[in-house]
């Protein structure tokens, strides 16, 4: 599973040189796929699998609904979940934003979705040792 946050090395994306360019929407694009890139060295083979899973912010929307539903759920893992509940939406939105900001440029943001559903993963593990 993750790391604890004292164990991980410390790393630093590259530095990126403008030379007379206006256009910032190659950088943008460079600077998220490094940090997909750095985070990903991070994760053990059994994260970067459930990453790969889970792709979709309509998937989030219908994981956190599945435990709001779920009678087995606790009290705490209930009312966190409704609190997070319309984050993947909104994040959906900022997704499309910043993906028609720096078009014709390609830019998925799958891992974003995978490493959302990671930590809601960690979110039920801590929540069921409560």
């Amino acid at each position: 599973m993750i790391s604890s946050k004292d164990s991980l090395p410390k790393r630093r994306l590259p530095r990126l040189t403008l030379y007379g360019s206006s256009d910032t929407t190659a950088i943008a694009v460079q600077r998220y796929e490094d940090i997909v890139a750095t985070i990903s060295e991070t994760l053990n083979k059994e994260d970067q699998l459930v990453i790969q899973e889970h792709r979709t912010w309509q998937g989030l929307v219908s994981e956190i609904r599945g435990k709001l539903m779920d009678p087995d759920s606790s009290a705490s893992l209930r009312r966190s979940m409704s609190s997070i509940q319309p984050l993947p939406r909104s994040i959906g939105t900022l997704n499309d934003s910043f993906i028609s900001a720096v078009s014709p440029q390609n830019i998925q943001f799958d891992f974003l979705w995978g490493m959302f559903y990671l930590n809601l993963k960690v979110a039920y593990m801590s929540k069921e040792q409560d």
